[in-house]
């Protein structure tokens, strides 16, 4: 079955970006990341794997981010991980991208990613890349014994693979890791009509819609259906891009990374200040108990917009 990216609009092209107000873009401030920063937690220790186009490993606010990958397509190499699209650039700046005075910075500018590229050029690929890009992210295991905590998956298709979701329950089930899917971009604005995307569309992963910071409404391109978990930014999104550009970027694929990245903060809140370990059900209630409801049906913003200082 072939997988794809969900449609995403790409609206400005930066070769370079200076900040005139903050490196910090607006849907970080949006989810409060920086709250949690202050507090001595950006991510570290954390890994979150990213399965997409690829990444920018150069890109001067990536350098170093990348603690591991491969490639799943037929461009390359089985360790070429070249974005020729930048979907897969932008959602790893978006994470992770180095909060060091310049650029952008990620939600989780601490963290590291395991960047697994499984869609090509055209964003296509195939769902048993996938499925083998999930066993292989849940199965590594890092030079001082690091995992995969957290797998961000901004892409979908129409189809139900049975496969797909066996590998996703492995994941989530036995192996404790956290799914972050996009609900996909074919909404029609009406709550009540649900649109359905695969993987995002399985009860075992966090469904996750956009939000438009703009209007404070749930995009108008974003599903809805009865497993969207939550929202997170995804209108005009400010992130890196290849060959060491930045880029504006709409889509639910968009919303996905802020997810994955407020995750990893609060893996390391939580297991810092308790010493305990989160498992993964827990980590989905904590997760989703830091939304406010913007007053959208569950269809269209299940718990709600992300904020990691909700009470």
């Amino acid at each position: 079955m072939r997988m794809r990216l969900v449609p995403y609009e790409l609206t400005a092209l930066y070769d370079t970006y200076a900040a005139a107000y903050s490196e910090i873009p607006p849907g970080v401030f949006h989810i409060h990341a920086p709250e949690i920063w202050t507090e001595g937690y950006q991510g570290s220790g954390e890994v979150i794997a990213v399965l997409d186009t690829g990444c920018d490993v150069l890109h001067p606010d990536l350098a170093g981010q990348i603690i591991a990958g491969w490639n799943y397509t037929l461009e390359g190499g089985p360790n070429d991980l070249t974005d020729l699209h930048g979907h897969g650039t932008h959602v790893c700046g978006t994470i992770a991208a180095l909060l060091n005075g310049s650029g952008v910075a990620g939600a989780a500018p601490q963290a590291k990613l395991l960047v697994i590229k499984v869609l090509n050029a055209s964003g296509e690929g195939e769902s048993a890349h996938l499925v083998n890009a999930i066993n292989s992210a849940v199965g590594w295991r890092g030079p001082h014994g690091e995992r995969v905590r957290i797998i961000s998956l901004s892409l979908g298709g129409p189809g139900n693979d049975p496969n797909l979701q066996a590998a996703i329950v492995n994941a989530v089930v036995n192996c404790g890791v956290l799914v972050v899917c996009a609900s996909g971009n074919s909404g029609d604005g009406n709550a009540f009509t649900p649109e359905i995307e695969y993987p995002g569309a399985y009860p075992e992963v966090v469904e996750v819609g956009a939000y438009d910071m703009s209007s404070g409404t749930v995009a108008a391109f974003s599903n809805t259906n009865s497993q969207v978990d939550l929202i997170a930014p995804g209108v005009g999104i400010l992130s890196t891009y290849p060959r060491g550009q930045y880029a504006y970027m709409s889509g639910t694929s968009m919303a996905v990374p802020h997810v994955s990245a407020a995750a990893a903060l609060l893996i390391q809140l939580f297991e810092t200040t308790t010493g305990t370990a989160l498992t993964e059900p827990q980590l989905f209630q904590l997760l989703v108990s830091c939304t406010e409801s913007i007053g959208a049906p569950a269809s269209a913003q299940g718990n709600g917009s992300l904020n990691l200082i909700a009470p």
